[in-house]
């Protein structure tokens, strides 16, 4: 782990159990700004009939419509034209389970053309994932391809609260728009490269774990 971090680990960790403030940060992934104003690129011939990768071949997975938290690999089938793959660590930690709901769901919002976003999300983190869906959604763009998240672990707990990191590889994932169904031009970075992600999560009395905030995350997520 990066001692440099440490106290941010703690400090979300302690905000999650007082309640006390909120931290700030840059919402990801890669911010709805990205999605409404991409990173330029150059433009290419046949740009709008580009397609994502497939599937990787001989995975041997047949697409669920449930998380079901388990070691290996479970593929999520979202509409017609959107799989996510969820890493699942080796005996994987029942938390793990409230950072893959809210990236699947998240997802299936902007793919069922949905302006909100909040289940198990406490308000602050219901705002931005909320502002996030909003931000691809009202420009009727939609996502196509296969996403994946990996590398899942819990890496702070206090009494009731926990910080979970994770990474996510969206390379072979393309926004597109909703309409027409060709990829928009130019892409945003995320289509090009790993990025982290994290939360600080709260167990409530009824035993329910709900992200309270979103944290830095993981960094170096490379494959």
């Amino acid at each position: 782990m990066n001692v440099a971090r440490i106290p941010l680990i703690v400090v979300a960790a302690a905000l999650v159990l007082t309640g006390c403030g909120q931290v700030e940060r840059p919402y990801s992934p890669r911010q709805a700004a990205e999605a409404a104003a991409p990173e330029q690129e150059p433009e290419q011939s046949g740009a709008d009939d580009y397609k994502p990768a497939e599937p990787d071949a001989g995975s041997g997975d047949e697409p669920d419509t449930a998380l079901k938290p388990g070691s290996g690999t479970q593929t999520i089938k979202v509409g017609d034209d959107l799989k996510l793959r969820i890493e699942w660590p080796d005996d994987p930690d029942p938390r793990l389970k409230v950072a893959a709901e809210y990236y699947v769901g998240t997802r299936k919002a902007v793919v069922e053309g949905k302006d909100t976003y909040d289940h198990n999300l406490e308000l602050d983190a219901a705002v931005r994932a909320s502002d996030w869906v909003r931000g691809v959604t009202e420009d009727n763009k939609t996502f196509r391809g296969v996403g994946r998240i990996y590398d899942l672990k819990v890496v702070a707990s206090v009494g009731r609260g926990s910080e979970i990191w994770w990474c996510v590889d969206e390379t072979g994932m393309r926004l597109i728009d909703a309409t027409t169904g060709k990829a928009i031009r130019p892409q945003p970075v995320w289509t090009r490269e790993q990025y982290g992600e994290g939360v600080a999560a709260r167990r409530g009395d009824d035993g329910v774990w709900q992200i309270r905030m979103f944290t830095p995350g993981a960094e170096g997520c490379t494959r």
